[in-house]
């Protein structure tokens, strides 16, 4: 009887110590380790926790979709940069291409925005970095194919398209930078606020190249 109470318990041992290597065991510590880094990189408000368990007490200072990382600003804040960001990251990719554009016209206006928007990540990547923010680091499948049909075109046609998306892109840019202006974050604020003059801009001299166009 003794002998099958002893081989019993080294039967649960061994249960005991599979189930904390199972998937499912390995997916709470991951969490665990998360909840506790999470605490650790909180504002002024959650440091003091030692316990980790009370970082759901900072969300309201933001938290960056796709990781666990706080941040000091809002969520308007957080998706105005990884908007901002994305959209420079396109913008870097047409003007590559338009930049073998024939038209002088088009290839300096392409050259120039490359320009701009190379250094406009770099100024954006260190705001976002200070504000607890992670890009994207990438095109989507969309975006690749976008421009994988424009290497296929040249000529006039490749300006008019190039000089098109330019033009809609900053709608839609300028509209997100008007709305990040008055983002409660200050460092943010001034961001884009600095940066309108210059898309203003490039948007109505992308206007005067569509015109000549026609």
């Amino acid at each position: 009887m003794k002998k099958m109470r002893f081989l019993s318990l080294i039967i649960l041992v061994a249960l005991s110590i599979q189930a904390c290597h199972s998937p499912e065991s390995r997916a709470v510590d991951n969490d665990s380790t998360a909840s506790d880094s999470t605490a650790q990189n909180g504002d002024a408000a959650a440091q003091g926790d030692s316990t980790g368990n009370d970082s759901s007490k900072s969300e309201g200072k933001g938290k960056t979709a796709g990781n666990l990382m706080q941040s000091s600003i809002d969520s308007e804040g957080a998706d105005f940069l990884k908007k901002a960001g994305a959209n420079s990251m396109w913008e870097i990719q047409l003007a590559d291409i338009a930049a073998k554009s024939a038209n002088p016209k088009i290839k300096d206006f392409a050259i120039n925005l490359k320009k701009y928007h190379t250094q406009f990540n770099k100024d954006l990547k260190t705001l976002s970095g200070n504000l607890g923010i992670v890009l994207p680091t990438g095109l989507t499948t969309e975006e690749k194919t976008h421009l994988d049909n424009m290497r296929k075109t040249n000529g006039v046609e490749l300006d008019k398209h190039y000089i098109g998306m330019v033009i809609s892109d900053h709608e839609e840019i300028l509209a997100l930078f008007k709305a990040g202006a008055a983002n409660r974050k200050k460092e943010l604020s001034d961001f884009a606020i600095k940066a309108i003059p210059t898309l203003e801009s490039h948007f109505e001299k992308a206007k005067a190249l569509q015109a000549q166009l026609k």
